[in-house]
């Protein structure tokens, strides 16, 4: 891995989440890492352990695929390629930390795999105030992947949330990170399965009333 590609691409992630709250980086996520990951994909799949995602939290969690039908798997450090993509994110937070002082104190992903003709309506990934998702990541694993393939992430303005403000096309090893509360987005239909990595990083909302830890 390029330590010093990393360094510089987190540095301009930095700077556009402290600019415009959003930073798209093509190539983040080396080839052999987002193979390995992809292929670890295909054998969870296979396995039978994608379930289909829920909406909400904790006990008001429920299946809505009205709202979103990809099915996921949460991320685990067992294995060697997800093990080296949560360092990568890792190192990330270090940096995003250091430069903008946000207090990312954990970090939590799963697997997300689109069928063909699969969505997920617009939303945002924390309420604000929560504080227990910050910032938000997607990675991209399919590889080849062209504009006819559709899938788009499109993220929306916090204030005209109406107003579009780009569309990512998913390309296999594209980093998209967003302020989670404040970049409403949605994942546009594909014509052929999606696969990503999505992650949030989280401060820690724990305290003497409550308790919140990750998964």
């Amino acid at each position: 891995m390029d330590h010093d590609k990393i360094a510089a691409l987190n540095a301009r992630i930095a700077d556009d989440l402290y600019v415009q709250g959003w930073s798209i980086c093509p190539d983040y996520v080396p080839e052999n890492l987002r193979t390995a990951l992809l292929a670890d994909l295909a054998a969870q799949e296979e396995a039978g352990r994608l379930t289909l995602a829920a909406v909400g939290r904790d006990a008001a969690q429920t299946v809505e695929t009205a709202i979103r039908n990809d099915r996921t798997l949460w991320l685990a450090g067992r294995d060697l390629a997800p093990a080296a993509y949560l360092d990568l994110m890792g190192r990330l937070r270090l940096d995003l930390n250091r430069r903008l002082i946000l207090g990312l104190f954990e970090y939590e992903a799963h697997y997300a795999r689109y069928d063909a003709g699969g969505f997920y309506r617009k939303h945002v990934d924390a309420l604000h105030g929560e504080r227990n998702r910050v910032v938000s990541t997607v990675t991209y694993l399919t590889p080849d992947w062209v504009e006819s393939d559709g899938g788009h992430l499109v993220l929306y303005d916090a204030v005209d949330q109406d107003r579009e403000i780009t569309r990512v096309l998913p390309v296999a090893g594209t980093l998209a990170v967003f302020l989670s509360e404040d970049v409403p987005h949605e994942v546009l239909p594909p014509a052929r399965p999606r696969n990503s990595i999505a992650g949030w990083f989280r401060c820690n909302p724990s305290g003497e009333d409550r308790v919140d830890p990750l998964r």
